[in-house]
C-alpha cells in the first residue's frame, strides 16, 4: 500500500466524520447548525482510492486460474463481517428501543435489504441502507462484483469494458433504488481511479511541482464547490465531475509527491488503518454522544464547534481501538481460515 494513499483514506474518513458531527449537532445535541456538505467529498475520494488501489494490487492478476475467486474472498472478509456487525447493533437498536431514532423505524424489508448490500427507500424516506452511511459500501459491493468479472475476462475490460457499461448504466436513468449503484454517476468515480492505477503501473507519475499545485487546486475546488453548495446532495448527477474529479488529481498528485520522496506522517497512515472501522463505528458514536450531550444541557453553554471537536476525537480513539481489538484480528482469522492455513 502506497503510505500517501493510505493517509487518503484516513483524510477521506475524517472528512465524512466532520460533516456528519456537524449534521448531528443540529439534529440531536440541540444546535441550531446548518453545516455544509464539504466534508462529504470524503465518499468521492474513497471511490477514486478503491479503484486505484484494486488496479494496482491486482495488475497483474487478470486472467490467471484462482485470482478472482481469491480476490472476493479477500474482500467479502474485509468488509462484510464489520459492516454486518454494525447494522446488527443498529437493527437491535431500531427494534428494542425504537425511541433512540428520530424517524427511522424498524422494517424486515429494509433489514434484509442492508444486509445484501441493496439501497432501498427506508422507513424515514430516504435512499440507502439501515447505516447512514452504507450506501457507499452498496456501490462499493457492485464495483467489487464488476472487478471481480474484470478478472475472469481480463485487464482491457477493465480498462474500456467496465467504464462503458458503467456509462450505460447512467444513460439508462433508472431511479429504482436497488438499481441506482449502476445508474448513478458516482460509479464513474471507481473509473477515475482505475484509470490512474493503470497509468501508474506503466510508470507514469506527476512531477513533484504539479502534483503539488494540481493537488492544492483539487483541494480547494472541493471546498468552493461544497461552500457553495454546488452539490446537491449524494444523488447529485453532477457529482462525479464538481468532486470526482477533484478527488482523482488529489490522488494522482499523492502518488507523485509520494514518489518524489514526500514522507506522509505516520498518524494519517495509522488513521488510514483505521479508516474502515472509523466509517462504520461512528453511526453510533455520534448520535449516542449528541443524544447525552444535549440531556446534560450542555448544548446550552458550550459552543457547537466543542462539542464536534470532542465527539471527533472520541470517535477516532474509539474507532482505532475497534480495528486494533477487533477489525484486524478477526479479518486475519478469516483470511487464514478461508486460505486453509492455520493460526499459530
Amino acid at each position: 500500500m502506497i503510505a500517501s494513499i493510505q493517509a487518503l483514506r484516513g483524510v477521506a474518513a475524517l472528512a465524512v466524520l466532520l460533516y456528519h458531527a456537524a449534521v448531528t449537532a443540529g439534529h440531536n445535541a440541540g444546535y441550531a447548525a446548518a453545516p455544509s456538505n464539504t466534508g462529504a467529498a470524503g465518499v468521492d475520494l474513497f471511490f477514486v482510492i478503491s479503484g486505484f488501489v484494486l488496479t494496482l494490487a491486482h495488475y497483474d492478476d487478470f486472467g490467471r486460474a484462482g485470482k478472482p475467486v481469491a480476490f472476493l474472498r479477500r474482500r467479502i472478509t474485509r468488509v462484510v463481517p464489520m459492516y454486518w456487525t454494525v447494522t446488527t447493533v443498529l437493527v437491535a437498536l431500531l427494534f428494542f428501543a425504537p425511541g433512540l431514532f428520530n424517524q427511522t423505524t424498524f422494517s424486515l424489508r429494509d433489514t434484509l435489504a442492508s444486509y445484501l448490500f441493496i439501497q432501498s427507500r427506508i422507513s424515514n424516506g430516504g435512499i440507502g441502507v439501515i447505516h447512514a452511511a452504507g450506501w457507499t459500501l452498496t456501490f462499493e459491493a457492485f464495483f467489487y462484483l464488476l472487478f471481480f468479472v474484470a478478472l475472469c475476462l481480463g485487464r482491457r475490460w477493465l480498462l474500456v469494458g467496465l467504464p462503458i457499461l458503467l456509462l450505460a448504466g447512467v444513460a439508462t436513468g433508472f431511479e429504482q433504488p436497488a438499481l441506482l449503484v449502476w445508474s448513478s454517476s458516482l460509479s464513474l468515480e471507481f473509473v477515475f481511479g482505475i484509470w490512474i492505477g493503470a497509468a501508474t503501473r506503466a510508470g507514469w507519475r506527476l512531477p513533484a511541482m504539479h502534483a503539488a499545485v494540481l493537488g492544492l487546486l483539487a483541494v480547494g475546488a472541493i471546498i468552493v464547490s461544497g461552500e457553495g453548495g454546488l452539490v446537491a446532495g449524494h444523488l447529485d448527477p453532477w457529482r462525479f465531475l464538481i468532486w470526482g474529479v477533484p478527488a482523482a488529481a488529489i490522488v494522482a498528485a499523492a502518488v507523485g509527491l509520494e514518489h518524489a520522496g514526500l514522507r506522509t506522517p505516520r498518524l494519517l497512515v495509522a488513521l488510514g488503518a483505521s479508516s474502515y472501522s472509523l466509517y462504520l463505528i461512528h453511526a453510533l458514536t455520534l448520535p449516542a454522544v449528541a443524544k447525552g450531550w444535549r440531556l446534560l444541557g450542555w448544548h446550552e453553554a458550550v459552543p457547537a464547534g466543542v462539542f464536534v471537536a470532542t465527539v471527533i476525537a472520541l470517535t477516532v480513539v474509539v474507532a482505532h481501538l475497534f480495528h486494533l481489538m477487533v477489525e484486524a484480528p478477526l479479518t486475519r482469522r478469516l483470511n487464514a481460515r478461508w486460505s486453509g492455513t492455520a493460526l499459530r
